[in-house]
C-alpha cells in the first residue's frame, strides 16, 4: 500500500461519517416534529372534548329560565306592598301598635306554583307575614314572571296587609289549590277580641281565570 491511497481512504471514511451524521440529524428532526404534532393534538383533544361534554350536559340559561321561571326567586327578599304591621289597628290586649318599628323581618309561610290552563305563564301564590315578636296577620299575593327570574311581577294582592281601617285581623298558616280553586282558611280577631282567642273565622276562595284570581263568596 502506498502513501497515495491513505488520503483516499481517510476521505471515504469522512464522507461516510458525514452521511451517517446527516441521516441521524434528519431522523432526530422528524421525531421531534412528530412529537410536537402529537403534543398539539393531545392539547386540542383535552380542550375540545370537555367543552363538547359541557355543552351537552349543561342547559342554556334561557332554557333553564323558561322551564322554571321562579327557580331563582328568593321570596324572603321580595318586596310586598303595605306589609307593615306598625300601621295595624291591633286589639289593645296585644300590646303593640304605635311605637313599634316601621319594618319587621319577613316570614314566608308558603309558596305554591300554579299554571292556569291556557295562560302560558306559571303563577306563584305566596303567603307571608311579619315577625314582630307577637302573632301578626298574614298577607296573600299572586306573582307572575317579571323581567328576570329573580324579579317576579306582582300580579294581585289577594289578602291585603292590615291597616287602621280594617275590621278584622286575619291569621292563616297555609292555603290549598285544587284545580283552579284556591282556598285559604283563616282565623280572625276583631277589635273587641284578644289575640289569644280569635273570635271569627273564614274560608276564602278564589277561582283562577287566566291571569286573574276572582274572589268567590267566602264563608
Amino acid at each position: 500500500m502506498t502513501n497515495d491511497t491513505m488520503p483516499d481512504e481517510a476521505d471515504a471514511r469522512m464522507e461516510e461519517y458525514l452521511e451517517r451524521a446527516m441521516a441521524r440529524g434528519t431522523q432526530i428532526r422528524r421525531r421531534r416534529h412528530l412529537l410536537q404534532v402529537s403534543v398539539a393534538l393531545v392539547a386540542v383533544c383535552l380542550l375540545v372534548v370537555p367543552l363538547a361534554v359541557l355543552g351537552r350536559s349543561t342547559p342554556r340559561p334561557s332554557q333553564a329560565i323558561s322551564s322554571a321561571p321562579y327557580r331563582l326567586v328568593s321570596w324572603s327578599h321580595v318586596k310586598y306592598p303595605g306589609l307593615n304591621v306598625a300601621d295595624a289597628q291591633y286589639p289593645i290586649q296585644m300590646g303593640c301598635g304605635p311605637g313599634f318599628p316601621g319594618l319587621f323581618p319577613l316570614s314566608v309561610q308558603q309558596v305554591t306554583y300554579v299554571r292556569p290552563p291556557g295562560a302560558g305563564e306559571t303563577l306563584a301564590l305566596v303567603l307571608v307575614k311579619c315577625q314582630s315578636g307577637t302573632p301578626t296577620p298574614s298577607s296573600f299575593y299572586a306573582f307572575a314572571p317579571g323581567r328576570s327570574p329573580a324579579h317576579p311581577r306582582l300580579l294581585q294582592v289577594l289578602l291585603a296587609p292590615p291597616n287602621p281601617r280594617v275590621d278584622v285581623l286575619w291569621y292563616a298558616s297555609h292555603f290549598q289549590v285544587h284545580g283552579t280553586t284556591v282556598t285559604l282558611k283563616a282565623r280572625g280577631v276583631t277589635p273587641s277580641g284578644t289575640i289569644c282567642c280569635p273570635n271569627v273565622s273564614s274560608t276564602m276562595q278564589w277561582a283562577i281565570e287566566g291571569h286573574r284570581l276572582v274572589r268567590e263568596n267566602h264563608r
